[in-house]
Order: C-alpha cells, then sequence, then structure tokens
C-alpha cells in the first residue's frame, strides 16, 4: 500500500463570520490557532484508491461537497464512496458553505473559493508524497477532558455539566509505518466538541493544539478525526455551569490530548498492514414530525434561531425523512464508520461493543443535524427536541430511530466480521 499525506493552510487573512455560534455577529478578528487542512491519499491493491481529508471547519457543506467529490472523481480517478471528508468541528473557524448559514453563520464568497483551491492542491500534494508503508501502530489511552451536558432540572432537560451522563475518554492512535519503522502519518480519534472559546478568533481549537504538538513529535502529518460527541464538551464548568473558556484553555486542553496520544503511542502494537482499499455508503432514512406548523409562532419569537427557522420553513417544501449516510472505509484492515451527522456518544460506544476496532467518525461528508436517542427523544432538550431548528427541519426525530440505526449498524460491522 502507498499513502500520501499532505497539510494547507486554509485561514484567511481577510476578515469572515465564523460558524457555530448563531448569536456570534462580526467578522474574525485574526487567528490563535491557525486552520488547516489534510489531506491523506491511499493506493491499494490492483489500482484501489481512496481520500481522507480532515480540516478544520464546523463541518463540509453538505451540497458545495456533492460537487466538489464529483469534479474530485473525475481528476483524480477517486471513487465518490472511497472519499471520506472530515471535519474537526471547531466553532472557531469560517463557516465553508450555504446550506445552513441563515441560523449558524453566513458565508463567505471569499472563504469557499480559497477552501477549494486549497483543497485541490492538497490533494494534488498528497498524490505526488505516496509511498510505501507496510505495517501500522494502533494504540489507545484515556482522555478525560470532555463532560456530558445534558441535565434534569426541573422537570425538564437543560444543557448543564452532567458528571453522572456517558461519554467516551478513549483516544485512539492509529500510526502508519514505513518500511524502516518510521512513522508516515497519524490518524488520531476523539470525541468531544471543540466548544472552548465563542469570540471572533479563528482557532482549530485543543484538537489543532493536540496535533500540532503530535506532529513535532512524529514528524509525520498528523490528522483529527472527530468522534461522535453530540452531547459532550470540554469541562470547564464553574457554579455548576459552563463557562466560557480561554487561550490558555484550548492549550491546557490540547496538551492534555497530547499527554493521553504519548500515552496510546507507548502502549501501541504494531502488525502488518493489508493492502485492501474501499469504501462503501449506507444509508438510514429517519422519519421526522412535522411541526412546520409552528412557524407562524416562531415569527415572533425573541429567539434568533426560531425566526429563522421561520423564514425556511415558509420557503422549503417540508419533509419527513431524512437520509442519515454512514460512510464506510477501509484501509488495510483499518475500517472506519463516519457518519454525515452530530451523533450523540451513546452510537459511539455502541459501534465500539460491537468490535472495538471500529473508529466512529462524526461530521463526516456533510451534515444532517444531531442524531439523538430514543429517551434524548423522549426527553427533550435541545438535542433530542429543539435542535431542527438549526438545521432547518420541519421538527425532531421520531422516538425508534435508535433502534433502527443501530438494527442497520450490527448487520453490516457483522457482515465485515465474517468476511474478514
Amino acid at each position: 500500500m502507498k499513502i500520501g499525506v499532505s497539510s494547507v493552510d486554509i485561514t484567511p487573512d481577510f476578515g469572515v463570520p465564523l460558524a457555530g455560534y448563531a448569536a456570534r455577529s462580526g467578522l474574525s478578528e485574526g487567528a490563535d490557532i491557525p486552520v488547516r487542512l489534510k489531506a491523506l491519499f491511499i493506493q491499494g491493491a490492483r489500482g484501489s484508491r481512496a481520500l481522507l481529508i480532515s480540516a478544520d471547519l464546523l463541518w463540509w457543506d453538505p451540497v458545495d461537497l456533492t460537487a466538489l467529490q464529483r469534479e474530485i472523481a473525475r481528476r483524480w480517478k477517486l471513487p465518490i464512496a472511497s472519499q471520506f471528508f472530515c471535519a474537526s468541528h471547531t466553532h472557531s473557524a469560517p463557516t465553508a458553505g450555504r446550506h445552513f448559514e441563515l441560523t449558524l453563520g453566513k458565508c463567505s464568497t471569499r472563504f469557499r473559493a480559497l477552501l477549494k483551491r486549497r483543497l485541490f492542491l492538497a490533494i494534488d500534494a498528497a498524490r505526488e508524497d505516496l509511498e510505501e508503508v507496510n505495517s501500522v501502530r494502533t494504540g489507545r489511552a484515556l482522555c478525560r477532558i470532555g463532560i456530558h451536558r445534558r441535565k434534569r432540572s426541573g422537570g425538564r432537560i437543560i444543557m448543564a455539566p452532567n458528571p453522572s451522563g456517558p461519554v467516551d475518554p478513549e483516544v485512539t492512535l492509529i500510526e502508519l509505518l514505513r518500511g524502516d519503522g518510521s512513522s508516515k502519518a497519524v490518524l488520531v480519534n476523539f470525541g468531544c466538541h471543540p466548544t472552548t472559546k465563542g469570540d471572533l478568533r479563528i482557532s482549530s481549537e485543543f484538537c489543532g493544539a493536540a496535533m500540532d504538538m503530535l506532529e513535532e513529535k512524529t514528524k509525520a502529518g498528523c490528522l483529527f478525526l472527530q468522534g461522535f460527541c453530540g452531547d459532550v464538551r470540554p469541562k470547564l464548568v464553574k457554579e455548576g455551569r459552563f463557562a466560557a473558556g480561554t487561550s490558555a484553555d484550548i492549550s491546557r486542553l490540547g496538551k492534555k490530548l497530547y499527554l493521553a496520544l504519548l500515552k496510546a503511542r507507548r502502549n501501541a502494537t504494531r502488525q502488518t498492514l493489508g493492502a485492501a482499499v474501499r469504501g462503501k455508503s449506507l444509508v438510514i432514512s429517519l422519519k421526522m414530525d412535522d411541526r412546520s406548523a409552528d412557524a407562524v409562532r416562531c415569527a415572533r419569537s425573541s429567539s434568533l434561531i426560531e425566526r429563522r427557522w421561520a423564514v425556511a420553513m415558509r420557503k422549503r417544501a417540508v419533509q419527513t425523512a431524512l437520509p442519515l449516510r454512514f460512510s464506510i472505509l477501509e484501509i488495510g484492515g483499518l475500517l472506519f464508520f463516519g457518519a454525515n451527522g452530530e451523533l450523540v456518544v451513546d452510537y459511539g460506544l455502541y459501534l465500539k461493543k460491537l468490535a472495538p476496532r471500529l473508529i466512529p467518525v462524526g461530521y463526516v461528508n456533510g451534515m444532517t443535524g444531531y442524531i439523538p436517542t430514543d429517551e434524548q427523544i423522549r426527553e427533550g432538550g435541545y438535542e433530542g427536541g429543539d435542535a431542527h431548528k438549526a438545521f432547518l427541519l420541519p421538527g425532531p426525530f421520531r422516538a425508534g430511530i435508535e433502534k433502527k440505526i443501530k438494527k442497520a449498524l450490527k448487520k453490516e460491522v457483522k457482515r465485515r466480521i465474517l468476511q474478514s
């Protein structure tokens, strides 16, 4: 197998709106930590190819990405099913597209053009960097910087620190090695919202800080793959509530993640890397309630998101089902299950229970919205009851989606295990 890796800076040198917080206004005011895009070009047996992109973005715009992937398939002979576009989910990066800009941040036309140019440069550079790799070192450790963010208070669910709620503290390090044992590229998987700060400074957040330190240590390209972290955020707490963080907090959290990665590297075991490279999509249709009639009331709401959701409901045709797409990428026996949604941590824990070697990756190949559990749908709160407005959906998902998702995942995992 041959692998090439590259990194490009996608930090704009002009002011842009930042994505992630509807209430944030104004243009960016410089950068604390540059945002980057990294490409992994993979060439396997019998001419098979795949592309893994890791970018410091909130997510990849689902509309823009469709056109990008078609062009990439033509120019580099990379099947769309084998293209794996990841986003770190930093809330301090420029908005990457227009699909959700009504509620989650306007998109700069200049930045969209910059992003496309730098993406194509990164793909070319990664292809030119192809080298043989024949083994992989995989290690795991614990990093306890995240905390569950759903808490019952006064008979309802609020966004507040909940030490009793589920999290996944496991960090996974995958180091791809040349024949002489030196590191060619490192993939890192960990699940926690990069929401330390919400000001106007661009930042790749704690995950970017950790990757910078790891690259200095390994002398290899390090790509961050965000986990299923829809209901987990950094443990920044003051008087029982979440507190806004600082640049120092980003550095501190990044250092903790980096130290956990060093431990994972010390614990790692090495094995031969296979030659198989292939991708597949698994699409699951999820039913939603139709609450579009609420648009009349929401048009007069004090909530900016509710008012903008009301505008969208008047303009858009109402859909009552949404396709959740899992992009499944196999690289020499490594299995990555990516979802084009903001899945809560329970789904990642479930996948790992099915097969510990699976890597759950969120925010892959676009975005649909939050994917809660059935219990969260019944409880309400942001993820299970209110988030549909931010994603311009007509209503929350109906109870039963959890069973449907897990049944489909179990069937797919079982089939792959039997094959291998």
